[in-house]
């Protein structure tokens, strides 16, 4: 489990693995960006949680922050797929995570579905940007266990 913690943790700091739902540029790359102080992420309505059932995910989902102050600008996912023994990646702008994802140029969109999440996975969301007063920062991921 750790080692698979270690794994996703590095193929999200590769920039280029990531898919994008949206090809929107800003100058908020993470290179430029320093921490924002005593700002957190979480999904909407698992505040705190560690572990989500796995049918949670098939709803698409919502990231939100404790200061409601900033915006999220955009964030990035990525799981273990184990029937098709693969590490899973891919990135969202704004806040939400839809089901499938919507760049046009993934042609097997079924590999990047929220619906392919299973029991025993370690989720994890990184590289979450947000902006406040037209600054950017980033706060740190959230890995979550998901569960039957």
């Amino acid at each position: 489990m750790f080692c698979r913690f270690i794994l996703v943790s590095l193929l999200l700091s590769v920039k280029s693995f990531c898919f994008s739902q949206n090809e929107r540029k800003d100058s908020c790359t993470l290179d430029s960006l320093t921490k924002a102080s005593n700002v957190f992420a979480f999904i909407k309505g698992k505040e705190g949680k560690r572990s989500i059932k796995w049918k949670f995910f098939y709803k698409g989902f919502e990231l939100k922050l404790t200061d409601s102050s900033y915006e999220i600008i955009g964030f990035c996912m990525a799981w273990d797929d184990r029937r098709k023994d693969m590490l899973v990646s891919r990135c969202s702008s704004g806040n939400i995570a839809t089901i499938e994802i919507e760049n046009p140029e993934i042609n097997d969109k079924s590999v990047f579905s929220l619906r392919r999440i299973a029991p025993g996975t370690l989720f994890t969301i990184d590289r979450i940007r947000i902006r406040k007063n037209g600054v950017c920062f980033y706060v740190p991921g959230v890995a979550i266990y998901v569960t039957k």
